[in-house]
């Protein structure tokens, strides 16, 4: 992903995404993953390379599109939001798509993503490895799919600026946050208002209209291996969490700052 920068008011775009967790891996290292699509906003989260290695994976390829509704008026069509933090002369705001289809099976126009500010024709953007995004979806519950090359890298190191930043793993795994294989400088503190924070979106919350389950870098300052530069469920803090984000999930980092949080994400299989 490699991106910074969101916005407070960007929580308030809040969606549920329950995912299926277990990808089907084949010898070439090519797999899929089933994810459930709820209706209204889902959480996702973009873990795969792009068949032949690139972390760019193009937008039209981005999921299975069969059971995503498709429409004449963006109004009416299920969308993309993409964060981009470059907009607003850099407070950020979304990059959106819309999945159009005119009824008439034309196979160049219809059903296809659209990018709102330039949709003459199909977009060709491209999206990064573990970037979050929304996926809202106009009709009923039902399932896609997204597939692609199994991640290599050893390392994959994402920079958060001050702010909220959406995000996701960069590897086809469930992401344990205090994981051996994960590395985290980031801007604890003995007050969980001062420190940096994860938010998880939780769909059974608020008798299933959805919320966030919160986590928070603790640092009491006295470089404790076991406490200290560790991450917290806000609901249950006596001990470092043991508790893990879905792979497929999308969640926003804040950044307390006042400089770059970095994660270093180890390759975990």
């Amino acid at each position: 992903m490699k991106k910074s920068g969101l916005i407070v008011a960007s929580l308030v775009l809040a969606g549920a995404a329950a995912m299926a967790q277990t990808p089907v891996y084949s010898v070439n290292t090519v797999g899929y993953q089933k994810l459930n699509i709820v209706p209204n906003l889902n959480m996702l989260a973009l873990n795969w390379n792009a068949v032949g290695g690139s972390d760019a994976v193009g937008v039209q390829g981005l999921v299975d599109t069969a059971n995503l509704v498709g429409a004449l008026s963006q109004a009416d069509s299920d969308k993309l939001y993409v964060w981009n933090p470059a907009k607003l002369s850099g407070q950020g705001g979304y990059d959106l798509y819309y999945f159009y289809d005119s009824g008439s099976s034309d196979p160049v126009y219809d059903r296809k993503w659209y990018f709102a500010e330039n949709d003459s024709l199909p977009t060709t953007n491209t999206i990064i490895r573990g970037q979050g995004m929304w996926l809202l979806h106009k009709g009923t519950a039902t399932t896609t799919v997204m597939a692609g090359e199994v991640p290599t890298d050893p390392t994959n190191v994402v920079h958060f600026g001050v702010g909220l930043t959406q995000f996701g793993s960069a590897y086809t795994a469930t992401l344990t946050f205090n994981g051996a294989n994960n590395t985290w400088v980031g801007h604890g503190a003995l007050s969980q208002a001062d420190s940096d924070k994860i938010y998880v979106w939780n769909p059974s919350k608020a008798s299933g209209q959805g919320g966030y389950d919160l986590y928070y870098f603790y640092d009491s300052g006295s470089a404790d291996p076991v406490y200290d530069q560790k991450w917290y469920f806000a609901e249950n803090d006596s001990l470092p969490t043991t508790n893990t984000m879905a792979m497929g999930s999308g969640a926003w980092y804040k950044g307390m700052g006042p400089s770059q949080a970095v994660w270093y994400e180890g390759k975990p299989y």
